[in-house]
């Protein structure tokens, strides 16, 4: 499509739509998510999260696109539960607590949620190590 003087506020609300369209319409996939919790002990959190057909699994350790409930039980049981995305918000149900906040994208298909930033990965490889915890603590005068 042109832009056009005549089309100008249709081109204008393509650039704002069209970005951000693709992403949220699903969130199946799998996505790596750091959070950074300020306080004494400063914690980055690192983990990675798969998001399919309304089920999730933090830290998956069996297929990380498409995730076997039942197998990822067996292996962390609160690790696996269920989500919803509805009207700009996301709710997850993870290890017996529901949290429900706003859902924000971003660029390159990642999301905003409950102070975390979540991006898509691609070509998670068979047991490789998906989490870390980091320790930011200040640094101790000697």
């Amino acid at each position: 499509m042109k832009c056009t003087a005549q089309s100008t506020f249709l081109c204008l609300a393509l650039l704002l739509i069209l970005p951000f369209r693709a992403g949220a319409a699903t969130l199946d996939g799998v996505y790596q998510m750091k959070r950074y919790s300020p306080g004494a002990t400063g914690r980055m959190e690192i983990a990675t999260f798969t998001f399919h057909n309304g089920e999730v699994v933090r830290n998956p350790v069996g297929s990380a696109d498409k995730p076997d409930a039942p197998i990822e039980r067996l292996a962390h049981a609160n690790a696996v539960g269920t989500y919803k995305q509805q009207a700009g918000e996301l709710t997850l149900n993870l290890g017996g607590r529901n949290t429900k906040g706003k859902l924000e994208w971003a660029a390159g298909g990642c999301f905003r949620w409950d102070t975390a930033l979540f991006c898509p990965v691609d070509g998670v490889l068979a047991g490789s190590r998906t989490s870390r915890s980091v320790s930011m603590a200040p640094a101790t005068a000697r």
